[in-house]
């Protein structure tokens, strides 16, 4: 067998100084500049929230956050809270007219009936009683038809 010199025992290889990149390499490579740390969701928080709790105990009442938080939560909750009330009071006022005109077309039967009744003993008083109960509740029941409020 043949003996064999140690790979330690070369010589290494001689190093050879780099050129400079030329200037247009030099502006393709990415540069790394240190990039600047954001804060992390959790501190933001917490710095919210002590600024909010600070501000709370510090600020004129009409400055405080939390008030200045609700009104425009109120303005932007507001018009839909309006629109959804408006709507229950139209059924409401409806509702409203309804029983009215219901009763009133009520006594105005009643009123026709004791009218006949009337005109049965004294027919000159059963026909006064009869005009009377007509021009009362036909005016009342047709102001209420042609109300606005009906057909909102």
């Amino acid at each position: 067998m043949s003996k064999r010199k140690k790979d330690t025992d070369q010589l290494p290889a001689p190093r050879v100084p780099s050129k400079p990149k030329p200037p247009v390499l030099e502006r393709m490579e990415p540069r790394y500049e240190p990039v600047r740390r954001p804060l992390d969701r959790n501190r933001l928080i917490l710095w919210v929230a002590a600024i909010a709790v600070a501000g709370q105990m510090i600020m004129p009442d009409h400055l405080k956050p939390f008030k200045l938080a609700g009104d425009a939560a109120a303005q932007f909750h507001g018009a839909l809270f309006d629109e959804v009330n408006r709507k229950e009071l139209e059924l409401a006022q409806q509702q409203a007219i309804a029983q009215k005109m219901a009763d009133l077309q009520a006594e105005y039967a009643t009123w026709k009936g004791l009218c006949s009744l009337t005109n049965v003993f004294d027919p000159m008083m059963g026909a006064a009683c009869m005009r009377a109960a007509d021009a009362h509740y036909q005016s009342a029941l047709a102001q209420i038809k042609n109300s606005e409020l009906i057909y909102r």
